[in-house]
């Protein structure tokens, strides 16, 4: 489960982290107690969830279809039905809301590749469409809120090469990213053309469309119909 494979990773690097520490040994007793500390809630969540969905193999999945709706059902959450503690005292009444999803890291890649979806099926033309909306990138990024640990359980020469091992990034707690890399596509959902916009070692950038390279400007990387974004672990 992906679950527990982040706990994992979790526990081995807060007891890398711990060895690692050159504190004497009542800091380091009380660091590792810490250590402890912040794993024991994800391991305890860890086996509600396991348990619960050990309940949910065995459970008939149309057993109970005729049976009569429960007054108590407006009042219980997604989370209450997967774990099957409902309580009836609590009259909490429950109104729908937009949802919001976010996805974290566990670990930081080198090169961050960021696929952005253009197609989309439209119901009403039944055909396939292409989202041109505007997307807006930086040139640089910070990785360390998107992190599942936060930024503080994270050090940043894991992403990148350990000869750019920095000190002040490690202090804080930062992840910096840099743009490298922008595709483009140009055209419509059934076809079309892709040019790259590119950047050297001097900063400067290139747009390349097959065999033709030209400079370009930042303003006119960052206006582009962007496709894919790719960031360099700095």
């Amino acid at each position: 489960m992906m679950l527990k494979g982040a706990v994992e990773t979790m526990e081995r690097r807060i007891l890398n982290r711990t060895k690692g520490s050159k504190t004497n040994g009542t800091d380091k007793n009380a660091r590792e107690l810490q250590s402890l500390e912040e794993t024991k809630c994800l391991r305890e969540d860890l086996a509600k969830v396991e348990t619960r969905l050990m309940e949910l193999k065995i459970e008939d999945p149309d057993q109970g279809d005729d049976d009569k709706p429960s007054d108590d059902c407006d009042s219980c959450d997604d989370e209450d039905f997967f774990f099957g503690a409902t309580d009836p005292r609590d009259k909490t009444p429950m109104q729908r809301c937009r949802a919001k999803k976010c996805l974290l890291l566990t670990r930081t890649p080198s090169v961050l590749c960021c696929h952005i979806q253009r197609r989309y099926y439209d119901p009403f033309n039944g055909n396939m469409e292409k989202c041109v909306q505007f997307v807006e990138f930086p040139q640089f990024l910070d990785l360390s809120p998107y992190c599942a640990y936060g930024p503080l359980a994270i050090t940043p020469w894991v992403a990148g090469s350990l000869r750019k091992e920095s000190k002040t990034h490690a202090k804080h707690g930062n992840m910096p990213y840099q743009l490298q890399s922008v595709i483009e596509h140009r055209g419509n959902a059934f076809g079309g053309h892709y040019v790259s916009y590119r950047r050297d070692h001097t900063g400067s950038w290139f747009c390349i469309s097959d065999s033709l390279v030209t400079p370009v400007s930042w303003r006119e990387v960052q206006t582009c119909q962007a496709y894919m974004l790719f960031y360099e672990a700095l």
